[in-house]
């Protein structure tokens, strides 16, 4: 609208700092919420790699009782209510597998169970993840997917 020979253009800026502030408001919230998800992301990850550390630990720890380096070795893996550098709190499942060892006869057929015992395990868990040592292994289970982490070791004396 010309009056006068002067344009009036006061609702066009009025409009132009309102978009621009909604537009900075919507791009902070989205860096805010992007962002938080990032970091939850990040520290469950964190987590998960200091749990698998602190296992690592136990795992050498309990490896060199077992293969008579040493008679005694000391390992903090976890406290309770997840205070630790392992992530998470650590926890003895005692009856949590099971090792039989059966002979069978060849010519036979005779089945004899030569050792039939239980096997507990070290479980650090961390969100929705779970690390756990048994037996001289380790395996991860995230978000109901598992895989091993390491290996037993075995020492043929």
């Amino acid at each position: 609208m010309v009056r006068d020979g002067v344009r009036n253009r006061g609702q066009a800026s009025i409009t132009g700092v309102a978009l621009m502030v909604g537009l900075v408001i919507a791009g902070a919230t989205l860096t805010v919420a992007l962002g938080g998800v990032a970091l939850t992301d990040l520290q469950d990850s964190t987590r998960l790699q200091q749990s698998e550390l602190a296992l690592t630990r136990f795992d050498s720890a309990v490896s060199t009782v077992a293969l008579g380096r040493s008679s005694v070795q000391q390992v903090t893996v976890g406290r309770a209510g997840g205070a630790s550098d392992a992530g998470g709190a650590a926890t003895v499942r005692p009856n949590a597998g099971r090792l039989t060892v059966t002979f069978i006869n060849a010519s036979t057929g005779a089945r004899c169970d030569v050792v039939d015992t239980a096997l507990g395990s070290v479980v650090s868990e961390s969100g929705d993840s779970e690390i756990a040592y048994q037996s001289g292994g380790g395996a991860a289970t995230t978000r109901g997917w598992c895989r091993r982490r390491s290996s037993t070791t075995a020492d043929g004396r």
